[in-house]
């Protein structure tokens, strides 16, 4: 347990990793609501998420070299600052015309990826860093804590957008009040960018840089 909970760089990770699943989580869960409900356009949501995958796997080139380039802890809050900015466009206006609504998804896509992608990247320096303090290596430990962390985020982020939509007074298959849209624009477009914030706050405070 000492792996975990006397690992600063670590506990900073799942902090920062568990935020943004759990928003995620709650996001993908009004998605549909958002292009049923806000925009009446239930067709567009196919193409936007292929956009949106485009632009996840664009990406995954390029994270060696900014890896290399800018290191893992500075790639990650940049990315993680840089994907707040569409999602603040969306949540301000969240109806806009088809085309800049897609190229907003794919930067989304293509910048969310990032720190996605670079959780991952982190953990084996988290691990490096418990056994130089402790003298145990715990591989399995923390990599199945942050796999903890993720499915915990999941099942939370999904089970909370449920909620918030009930108390809003959501009524599937009718026209939603106002009061309900509002919700889904938060939930879709706010909440991921509360997450994101909370995980720029956490990896602030992760110690290990490339000179480290």
């Amino acid at each position: 347990l000492k792996l975990i909970y006397k690992n600063k760089p670590m506990l900073m990770l799942m902090i920062a990793f568990g935020t943004d699943v759990l928003a995620f989580a709650a996001t993908n869960a009004v998605n549909v609501y958002y292009f049923k409900y806000v925009l009446n356009r239930i067709d567009l949501v196919p193409i936007a998420a292929t956009v949106g995958l485009v632009g996840g796997v664009a990406v995954l080139p390029f994270l060696p070299i900014l890896s290399k380039k800018l290191g893992k802890k500075r790639l990650y809050l940049t990315g993680t600052a840089i994907t707040i900015i569409p999602l603040i466009i969306l949540w301000i206006k969240p109806i806009v015309p088809v085309a800049v609504l897609l190229t907003l998804f794919s930067i989304i896509g293509f910048v969310a990826k990032i720190p996605a992608n670079m959780g991952w990247a982190m953990l084996p320096e988290c691990s490096d860093y418990a056994e130089a303090k402790f003298g145990i290596r715990g591989d399995g430990t923390l990599s199945s804590s942050l796999t903890f962390i993720n499915k915990f985020g999941m099942a939370i982020g999904g089970s909370l957008a449920s909620f918030l939509l009930g108390t809003a007074g959501f009524v599937a298959n009718v026209e939603q009040t106002e009061a309900v849209k509002s919700m889904i624009i938060f939930l879709r477009f706010g909440m991921p960018i509360l997450g994101y914030i909370a995980s720029l706050i956490s990896m602030s405070f992760y110690e290990i840089n490339t000179e480290k």
